[in-house]
C-alpha cells in the first residue's frame, strides 16, 4: 500500500488540477480500503495511518466537487467504522483526531470555494456523528 500511496500522493499533492482521473481514482481506492479492509487500518503504523487520514482530509478540502464529496463520505464512513470498533481503538482514534477533524470539517463548511450541496450535508452529518460518538465515549 505504501508504494501506491507514496507515488500517487507525490503526483496529486502539488497541484489541485493535474491528474484529475488519478485523483478521483485514488480517493475511491481509499474509500474501498476503508470499507473492505478496516481491520487492516487498525494495524497500520501511526505514521501510515496519519498519511491515510491526511489523504481523506485533503480529499474533502479539495475544490473538485466529486473529490470533496468522496472525501467527506469516506471520513464519515471511517468515523462510523471506529465507532463500531472496540472501545480501545475507538477512544484512541477520537482522542487523537477528534479536534482536528472538527476543525477541518468546519473549514470546508465555511469556505466559499466549496459549493453547497452534498458537501454541506455530509459535513453536517460528520460533525453530528463525531460529536455524538465523542459524547458517548466520554460517558462510558
Amino acid at each position: 500500500m505504501s508504494s501506491v500511496f507514496a507515488c500517487t500522493l507525490d503526483m496529486i499533492n502539488k497541484d489541485m488540477a493535474e491528474y484529475p482521473e488519478h485523483r478521483v481514482s485514488f480517493f475511491k481506492m481509499i474509500q474501498a480500503i476503508n470499507m473492505n479492509c478496516f481491520p487492516a487500518l487498525l494495524q497500520l503504523p501511526p505514521s501510515d495511518f496519519s498519511l491515510f487520514l491526511d489523504s481523506i482530509v485533503w480529499a474533502f478540502k479539495h475544490t473538485m466537487r466529486d473529490v470533496a464529496d468522496t472525501g467527506l463520505i469516506v471520513c464519515l464512513e471511517l468515523v462510523n467504522n471506529f465507532a463500531a470498533s472496540g472501545v480501545e481503538s475507538s477512544n484512541a482514534f477520537f482522542q487523537q483526531h477528534y479536534i482536528r477533524l472538527l476543525q477541518d470539517v468546519f473549514v470546508v463548511l465555511t469556505d466559499t470555494e466549496h459549493k453547497a450541496g452534498i458537501s454541506t450535508v455530509f459535513s453536517s452529518m460528520l460533525i453530528c456523528q463525531v460529536s455524538r460518538i465523542s459524547a458517548s465515549s466520554s460517558r462510558g
